[in-house]
C-alpha cells in the first residue's frame, strides 16, 4: 500500500503544481531572510543599446497533464493490424512486432529511436501466419512466428533476425521447424536457443549462432516437454514438464548445444509453469501455478538448485505472462473485466498496475501482450476495440507510450 499512496500523493503534487502553472506563475520561494534592497544606478546608459532589458530566455513548457500518463500512439501503416505481439528494448531503440493482413498474412513492425518521438515501419520478410513473442539479442531482435513450409501439418515456426541497422531476415525453412506448438527462446553472447512443445507433445530445442541456421538438440529432452528457456550468467537454463505423472524440472546448458540431465525443481513443482522464466537482478525466476490458484516462484539458492516463495497479489486464472521491465517485472493477464497487469520489484510481492484507458474501456475486447522501458519512456503493446471511424468496432493493434515512472516498481 506504500508504493500507491506514495504515488497517490505524487500525482497530488503534480496536479498542483500544473494548476498553479495554469495560473500565470506560482510566485517566487519566500525565506525568512530580509530582502536586500537594490542600490540606486549612479551611471547613466550611454546607449540605447545599454538601456534596453536583457532578452529573458525562452520559458521551459510546463508539463502537462498528457505527459505524465499513456498516450496511444499513431503508428505508421498500422490500419490492418488487429494485435501488437510484443515489444523489444535494444540500446537506445524500442522495436515492435505484429503480424497484419486479414489473415495475419504479412509480418512487420516498428521501431523509434528517439524516445518515441517518432516511428518507422518495418516489413518482415516472407509469409506469415502470425507472429509471437521476441528477444533482444544483444542490438539485434529474434522474433518466433508461423509461416509456410513444406510440412505434414500447417504449423511451421518461423524465425526472423533484426539487425542493429533496422534490417530484417528471415530463417530459411528447414524440416526441424516443423515441429510446431508454442515455441520460447533466449540468446547471450554468440549464441541462442529455442525450444518448446510441437506436436503430439514432442519435445524440441535448437540452437544457433546466427539466428538464420539452426541445429536440432532435442535428443535429451525425449519424453519430456521443455515449456521455457532463460539465460543467466552461467549460460541456460530450460524448464519444462514429464514424463508424466513426474515433476516440473530445469536442466542447465552452457551454450545451447549440450544439455546436463535434467533435475526436478521443489516447491510448487506440480502446478504449471506460467510462460517464459524472466531474469531478475541477473538471477533466473520461474513462476509456478498451483492447481489451487496460488503461484510460487522460484529462485537460485545459491547451491545450484532452487528455492521456492509464494507471491501476493497474483492468481493464476488471470495471469498470461510476465516479463522483465526496467528494474522490475511486469505481470500481464485479465479477466471477465478485461485486461489487467501487475508491477513487482522482487517477483514475490505485486500491486495492480494502472492501465491506459483506451485498454480499459474495451473491456475483454482488450489485451496485453507486451511491455518495455527505453530511454527513460514506458511502452506496452496489445490489442483494443476501435471505437471511431469507418472501421468502428473492429480490433486494432495498439502500442502506448508513456513515462518510464509507469512502469517502475
Amino acid at each position: 500500500m506504500s508504493h500507491l499512496h506514495g504515488r497517490r500523493r505524487l500525482a497530488g503534487s503534480l496536479l498542483a503544481l500544473l494548476a498553479c502553472l495554469a495560473l500565470a506563475g506560482c510566485g517566487t520561494l519566500e525565506t525568512n531572510a530580509p530582502a536586500t534592497p537594490t542600490p540606486a544606478a549612479s551611471v547613466a546608459p550611454t546607449s540605447a543599446a545599454e538601456a534596453s532589458p536583457t532578452e529573458a530566455p525562452p520559458a521551459t513548457p510546463a508539463p502537462t497533464i498528457a505527459d505524465l500518463a499513456w498516450q496511444l500512439v499513431d503508428l505508421p501503416d498500422a490500419a490492418d493490424v488487429g494485435s501488437i505481439a510484443d515489444v523489444v528494448a535494444l540500446p537506445g531503440t524500442v522495436v515492435a512486432m505484429a503480424a497484419g493482413g486479414a489473415a495475419g498474412e504479412h509480418g512487420i513492425a516498428w521501431s523509434s529511436g528517439d524516445a518515441g518521438a517518432t516511428w518507422a515501419s518495418e516489413p518482415l520478410p516472407g509469409n506469415t501466419h502470425g507472429v509471437g513473442r521476441s528477444i533482444a539479442w544483444g542490438d539485434r531482435v529474434l522474433t518466433l512466428g508461423e509461416g509456410d513450409g513444406d510440412c505434414a501439418h500447417p504449423a511451421v515456426t518461423k524465425i526472423w533476425i533484426r539487425d542493429a541497422a533496422g534490417g530484417w531476415k528471415a530463417a530459411p525453412f528447414d524440416p526441424l521447424m516443423c515441429a510446431g506448438g508454442i515455441a520460447q527462446a533466449a540468446a547471450a553472447g554468440d549464441h541462442a536457443v529455442i525450444l518448446g512443445t510441437g506436436a503430439g507433445d514432442v519435445g524440441f530445442a535448437w540452437s544457433s549462432d546466427d539466428g538464420l541456421k539452426w541445429t536440432d538438440r532435442s535428443s535429451v529432452f525425449n519424453g519430456r516437454m521443455p515449456q521455457g528457456v532463460a539465460t543467466d550468467g552461467s549460460g541456460f537454463v530450460a524448464f519444462g514438464a514429464g514424463p508424466f505423472p513426474g515433476p516440473n524440472w530445469s536442466a542447465r546448458s552452457a551454450d545451447g548445444s549440450t544439455w546436463e540431465e535434467p533435475v526436478p525443481l521443489p516447491g510448487l513443482a506440480e502446478g504449471s509453469i506460467i510462460g517464459n522464466p524472466v531474469v531478475l537482478d541477473g538471477e533466473i525466476a520461474v513462476f509456478v501455478g498451483d492447481p489451487s490458484g496460488a503461484i510460487g516462484v522460484l529462485k537460485p539458492d545459491g547451491s545450484d538448485g532452487w528455492r521456492s516463495e509464494l507471491t501476493t497479489g497474483l492468481t493464476r486464472e488471470t495471469l498470461s505472462r510476465i516479463v522483465a521491465v526496467g528494474d522490475g517485472l511486469v505481470a500481464l493477464g485479465g479477466g471477465d473485466a478485461g485486461p489487467l497487469a501487475w508491477i513487482s520489484a522482487d517477483g514475490v510481492a505485486w500491486r495492480p498496475l494502472e492501465l491506459p484507458p483506451e485498454a480499459t474501456e474495451s473491456g475483454t475486447d482488450a489485451a496485453l501482450n507486451g511491455a518495455a522501458i527505453v530511454d527513460g519512456r514506458a511502452y506496452l503493446v496489445g490489442q483494443i476495440r476501435r471505437k471511431d471511424g469507418g472501421t468502428s468496432g473492429s480490433l486494432v493493434g495498439a502500442l502506448w507510450s508513456g513515462p518510464a515512472e509507469l512502469l517502475q516498481p
